[in-house]
């Protein structure tokens, strides 16, 4: 049988998980890269919740192109 009927293949679905959103972006935000680069489809989910001394960064996870889930993890 031909698989020219076939549906095209849908990308793996890939969660990266950080507590809070510096580390996603210094640590998960390259990986995430590498691995949309091979065709996954990567979410990234971390805590947006304000801490005194831990800047945000999940505006800049977004404008790299990624679907941000907020997780709220206490510290």
């Amino acid at each position: 049988m031909s698989s020219s009927n076939a549906s095209p293949k849908k990308p793996v679905k890939v969660l990266q998980l950080a507590t809070q959103s510096a580390t996603a972006f210094a640590f998960v935000l390259p990986l995430a890269k590498h691995l949309r680069s091979k065709g996954y489809d990567v979410t990234i989910g971390c805590s947006l919740e304000p801490q005194h001394d831990v800047p945000l960064y999940g505006d800049a996870i977004e404008e790299a192109g990624f679907k941000l889930l907020s997780i709220p993890i206490p510290r």
